[in-house]
């Protein structure tokens, strides 16, 4: 259980810090091999570009999940938290059903695609899946923040039900 917990707060960090490490290595090899050697390598600026692509795609369900993505806070910090609530509740949904869309489609992309790398040999499907695992990451995340969203919901009812809770109005 102390696994599930750190994977669920670390998982998509993990994955980034990776691939922020591959990339650097790569660069820097390449780096060498052009300025102290004299050759470059072929395939190494394709795959930090496609390892660029991956953490792109990694990252939209790591922002969300640490509340980092870009939003219009101005507006629902004025809202009272009743209605702040039921606002992020719905954008949350809104989301969701945004992703769910989008991982459908690219999953379809995946499918059909039938390219290769240009200097490495294997398919592009590889580099097209982390649009369709990316979103399915970011929906696994919207999914959480929605069942957090309505157990808050049932915390208040039950805060309100023994006196306590919170007021509309602040």
């Amino acid at each position: 259980m102390k696994y599930i917990k750190w994977l669920d707060r670390n998982f998509e960090v993990s994955l980034l810090v990776i691939a922020l490490i591959f990339m650097v290595f790569i660069m820097t090899a390449q780096i060498i091999a052009r300025y102290v050697f004299g050759s470059s390598l072929s395939w190494s600026e394709e795959l930090t570009r496609y390892l660029f692509i991956w953490s792109g795609f990694l990252s939209v369900s790591l922002t969300l999940r640490s509340n980092t993505a870009m939003k219009l806070d101005v507006l629902i910090d004025f809202m009272p938290k009743l209605l702040m609530k039921i606002v992020t509740l719905i954008a949350n949904l809104l989301m969701l059903a945004f992703f769910m869309y989008f991982m459908v489609v690219s999953f379809d992309v995946v499918g059909t695609m039938t390219q290769k790398a240009t200097t490495m040999d294997f398919s592009m499907k590889w580099v097209y899946a982390a649009s369709t695992i990316g979103f399915a990451l970011t929906n696994i995340r919207l999914i959480q923040m929605i069942i957090e969203s309505i157990r808050s919901f049932a915390k208040n009812d039950k805060n309100s039900e023994m006196g306590g809770g919170e007021h509309v109005g602040n």
